[in-house]
């Protein structure tokens, strides 16, 4: 069984992983965590659950070697930086994602040739490669599957192209995330447009200087209203105050639909669009939209 499991709350202090994986840890949530200390004390307990008998860190992040400082369970590191026993390199663009070499301790283990876009989804790649040999998978094995893994749905999923226009779906709601996806997809050259929807009114305020430098891959940033989720009223910053905290570049809209009609008329071919946000906004502006999944 594989589990993405969840901080907020310390929810994941209730599971029993044998192998426990952490590939980033920052600060998030601040209804709960008042600070980042707060967040890496609790990825610290959650590597050292008893059940831990392999931890698997990200060496590139420094909030993960700070949370796995010190522990008393055997740990694998994994990165794009020398050092790490799971290591790629040689990295090579390519039109559906990545290619590179993944090394284990310095030996080579073969080719990889990775479906997603990204740096950070390679990271993830090594996550998931240092995790199977730690139970046991063959390099063989290892090397098939990461080459042949589409990807999931949310996470620059790929929706098909619309008068020349590519589509993503992604689950970004994190400065971070959103960063990282942005810059994925600038890669590709071209116009990246993007639609985000806010998540959380606390987490919108407490990381507002964040959010406002994170969208700066984006050619135009389309923001909707706040998607509360578990919070109730307006407890932070509006969604047009992040609009304006972005600057010229982003635009408050309000509802996902408006936003589809606005790249309806301003998208042209060429460009990529990313529909952003952990909430209802991929479900409501892809509404009607039956053409994409499909191609042309």
């Amino acid at each position: 069984l594989v589990l993405e499991a969840c901080e907020y709350g310390d929810a994941f202090l209730a599971f029993s992983p044998t192998v426990a994986v952490l590939t980033n840890a920052e600060w998030d949530h601040p209804d709960y965590f008042p600070d980042r200390a707060a967040v890496l004390d609790s990825f610290r307990r959650y590597l050292s659950l008893p059940s831990v008998r392999v931890a698997v860190v990200n060496r590139d992040d420094e909030g993960a070697r700070e949370a796995a400082a010190g522990l008393c369970v055997p740990t694998v590191t994994f990165g794009l930086s020398e050092g790490s026993e799971l290591c790629a390199t040689d990295l090579t663009k390519t039109a559906e994602g990545t290619d590179f070499t993944l090394l284990e301790r310095g030996t080579l283990l073969g080719r990889v040739s990775l479906r997603v876009k990204g740096h950070h989804n390679v990271e993830n790649a090594l996550a998931a490669a240092a995790a199977a040999r730690a139970v046991g998978a063959s390099p063989r094995a290892v090397l098939s599957a990461l080459s042949s893994f589409p990807g999931i749905g949310r996470r620059l999923e790929y929706r098909g192209t619309l008068r020349g226009v590519r589509y993503y779906d992604d689950y970004a709601h994190h400065p971070t995330e959103i960063r990282a996806s942005l810059e994925a997809l600038g890669a590709d050259g071209g116009r990246v447009l993007c639609v985000y929807q806010p998540h959380t009114y606390t987490r919108t305020g407490g990381l507002l200087s964040e959010f406002a430098a994170a969208f700066s891959a984006a050619e135009r940033t389309l923001i909707t209203d706040t998607y509360a989720a578990r919070e109730a009223g307006d407890r932070g910053p509006s969604s047009r105050e992040l609009a304006a905290a972005i600057g010229p570049s982003a635009l408050y809209l309000g509802s996902p639909e408006l936003c589809a009609l606005w790249l309806s008329q301003n998208a042209r071919a060429g460009d990529t669009v990313v529909v952003m946000g952990a909430g209802d906004v991929g479900e409501r502006f892809f509404v009607g939209e039956r053409a994409l999944g499909t191609g042309e």
